[in-house]
């Protein structure tokens, strides 16, 4: 599927000039990843529970034991937040028997998810998804952002919570940039400082950097979209690419606007607006979420695939048959369910069609290819 077209974004309420960068062309999706995908996004049934999983979208633990899960230190953010974050490392999976050869679980570098929970939530309300993901062969890293959970705000907002976070926060949590080198910049907020622990420790974990996906509850959702085009924005230097590493982006009850703080800027960028695959996650309850899905919708004609509450099947442009890749999906289920709820809602016997399952089934086929 395609990845990110880089482009230019300014932080809300920066005044800088944008920037051009050169087009970047990933590597082609398998037809094995796009079975795995169509596979895990099972239909919802209308009393919000699920039909049972297919073979691939099955958690794949080697053992009952619980994995490990490991808290993070040393992750300081360049205004000197001290970031409470946990690492859910990737069970390695017994078999892959039953599952396409190019679309799952590998001896290779794990897949990597960072969890962006909502507004008052923490890396706990997400616990219960990071470890079905964990579980799936998928590696998770979870932060409490500044104000929320065990973490604290910098010095000079000792006081910071949710209930007095601001404009100006949320705008910190996804800073990235200062100077050319990336490893050097200036500005490094709570998304980036856990971007950089992953690709330093990368080997020794056995992660893939090139192989990562964000996932946003809430308002979450608009700070890793929010990041993830300043990720794109990036320029190439003499060793390679510095950014486009954002392979994907699931949003699971995507709010419009937080005090201010808005994904609309990311919408109309080019990364977000086109390129970048987007799974958007709703309930019932969820009308921001339809009102996103449905503003990239019209930008991707020939590249959607959604089923929304109510529908029986997935439906997908007519237009994409066997023209263009699919790269935007939506799954609203009949549920009051939303935020950090819904995006840990995991059913009885770990059925398929669950939000768990869903992003499982989009991250191994969205970096089946990569980079």
């Amino acid at each position: 599927m395609p990845a990110c077209l880089p482009a230019s974004l300014r932080h809300v309420g920066a005044a800088e000039k944008p920037r051009h960068f050169p087009i970047f062309r990933p590597s082609p999706l398998s037809w094995g990843a796009v079975v795995a995908l169509l596979a895990a996004f099972g239909a919802a049934r209308s009393d919000g529970q699920t039909a049972a999983p297919p073979a691939a979208s099955a958690p794949v633990a080697k053992d009952d034991a619980a994995p490990a899960v490991e808290r993070l230190t040393k992750l300081v953010t360049s205004d000197g937040v001290s970031l409470a974050a946990w690492f859910y490392p990737a069970a390695k999976p017994e078999t892959t028997a039953g599952k396409p050869a190019d679309a799952g679980a590998s001896d290779g570098p794990a897949p990597v998810v960072i969890l962006v929970h909502d507004l008052g939530g923490s890396h706990a309300s997400l616990e219960p998804l990071a470890r079905d993901l964990q579980a799936r062969g998928i590696a998770v890293v979870a932060p409490d952002l500044r104000g929320h959970g065990e973490t604290k705000g910098p010095a000079d907002r000792d006081d910071l919570d949710a209930k007095t976070i601001k404009l100006p926060d949320f705008v910190k949590m996804t800073m990235t940039d200062g100077g050319r080198v990336r490893e050097q910049a200036e500005n490094r907020g709570d998304l980036e400082t856990v971007r950089n622990w992953i690709r330093e420790n990368a080997a020794a974990r056995r992660l893939d950097v090139d192989r990562l996906v964000v996932v946003g509850s809430g308002v979450g959702a608009a700070i890793a979209a929010q990041w993830t085009m300043l990720d794109a924005a990036w320029p190439d230097i003499a060793s390679g690419p510095q950014g486009r590493q954002v392979r994907g982006l699931v949003f699971v009850s995507p709010v419009w606007t937080t005090r201010g703080f808005t994904i609309g800027s990311a919408l109309a960028g080019e990364p977000v607006r086109r390129s970048v695959p987007v799974l958007v996650i709703g309930g019932t309850g969820d009308a921001d979420g339809v009102k996103i899905y449905d503003q990239l919708k019209r930008q991707r004609p020939d590249a959607w695939n959604e089923k929304r509450a109510g529908q029986a099947a997935p439906t997908q442009s007519p237009k994409a048959a066997g023209k263009s890749p699919i790269t935007l999906y939506l799954r609203q289920f009949d549920s009051p369910l939303k935020g950090d709820e819904l995006a840990a809602y995991v059913p009885a016997g770990g059925r398929g069609g669950h939000p768990a399952a869903i992003i499982d089934g989009f991250v191994n086929a969205i970096t089946a290819g990569a980079p």
